[in-house]
């Protein structure tokens, strides 16, 4: 087994050429995990009244609206999510941590939070931006 540390990628990960890793019908799904975990979110964002993983993933053009921050970190975070449920059989991962929005992924990466804990959280974090019009500033300790 070999040893890896994961690092988890934040705000500016989700950007033009990453529209549809997530939906495309063409992307491999053999477990259908990747689904499993979209139709989560979508369930998720459809309660509280924003748009869907799906539709934002979706879109035939990426612009201003996969970018602010009740998206960003939720496109971010399922992303990741996905990509952290893929990894390899034989990795042991012995550290995780997490660049700006990256550190949900990492807390849930690092088995702290389940997915859909996980993603409430981004989203909220994500939904302070709009609400309080604060971008970015986020300190953690």
């Amino acid at each position: 087994m070999r040893r890896v540390a994961l690092i988890c990628p934040g705000r500016g990960t989700y950007t033009r050429s990453e529209l549809g890793i997530l939906t495309r019908a063409d992307r491999p799904d053999p477990s259908g995990l990747r689904r499993d975990l979209v139709a989560r979110a979508d369930r998720w964002r459809g309660r509280i009244g924003r748009t869907s993983i799906s539709d934002l993933d979706g879109a035939d053009r990426f612009g201003s609206v996969h970018l602010k921050g009740e998206n960003a970190a939720a496109l971010i975070y399922t992303a990741g999510a996905v990509d952290v449920a893929s990894l390899a059989k034989d990795l042991e991962v012995v550290c995780v941590c997490g660049n700006s929005m990256g550190w949900y992924t990492a807390l849930h990466a690092g088995g702290v939070f389940g997915f859909d804990d996980g993603l409430r959280l981004a989203d909220t974090m994500g939904g302070f931006q709009v609400e309080d019009g604060v971008v970015g500033g986020q300190v953690i300790v």
